[in-house]
């Protein structure tokens, strides 16, 4: 008899938890102690995302660059030179893209311009124009008797 007793209870605090998890939500959490009291506190912030922890702050390099010490009059190398090369080459196609892509934003910025003033001018012409035409002249009669 006992037994049931306390998985009537036990039951009870499962049900409870269920329904205070809900409420809480997943900003705060709760912790079930021994004696069934309940305690509710914020939960810890949200876990990062592995594109979030890419745009934290620039770790620093493993070892040196020997490459550009003040004292260095060595000349650069060929994969220097190329990865140089590359990086100026795509730093230029950026840009080309950059000025492609505002030349084309200004042709559809005047387009919508010239779209909206047709609109203008065809409001105001359906605006102004008399609702009934005049009568046309009556025809004219030739008398050649």
């Amino acid at each position: 008899m006992r037994d049931a007793a306390v998985d009537v209870d036990t039951e009870r605090t499962l049900i409870i938890v269920e329904r205070l998890a809900r409420l809480l939500g997943r900003h705060q959490g709760f912790k079930v102690g021994t004696d069934g009291s309940i305690n509710v506190y914020p939960s810890s912030l949200p876990v990062r995302l592995p594109a979030e922890k890419q745009e934290g702050p620039p770790r620093p390099a493993k070892r040196d660059s020997r490459s550009g010490c003040p004292g260095d009059t060595r000349a650069p190398n060929a994969r220097t030179r190329r990865s140089a090369a590359r990086a100026a080459k795509h730093a230029q196609g950026r840009a080309q893209a950059d000025d492609r892509l505002r030349q084309l934003a200004g042709k559809m910025a005047k387009a919508q311009r010239w779209r909206a003033s047709q609109d203008v001018w065809t409001a105001f012409t359906r605006d102004h124009t008399p609702d009934a035409l005049p009568p046309p002249p009556p025809p004219l009669r030739l008398n050649l008797m």
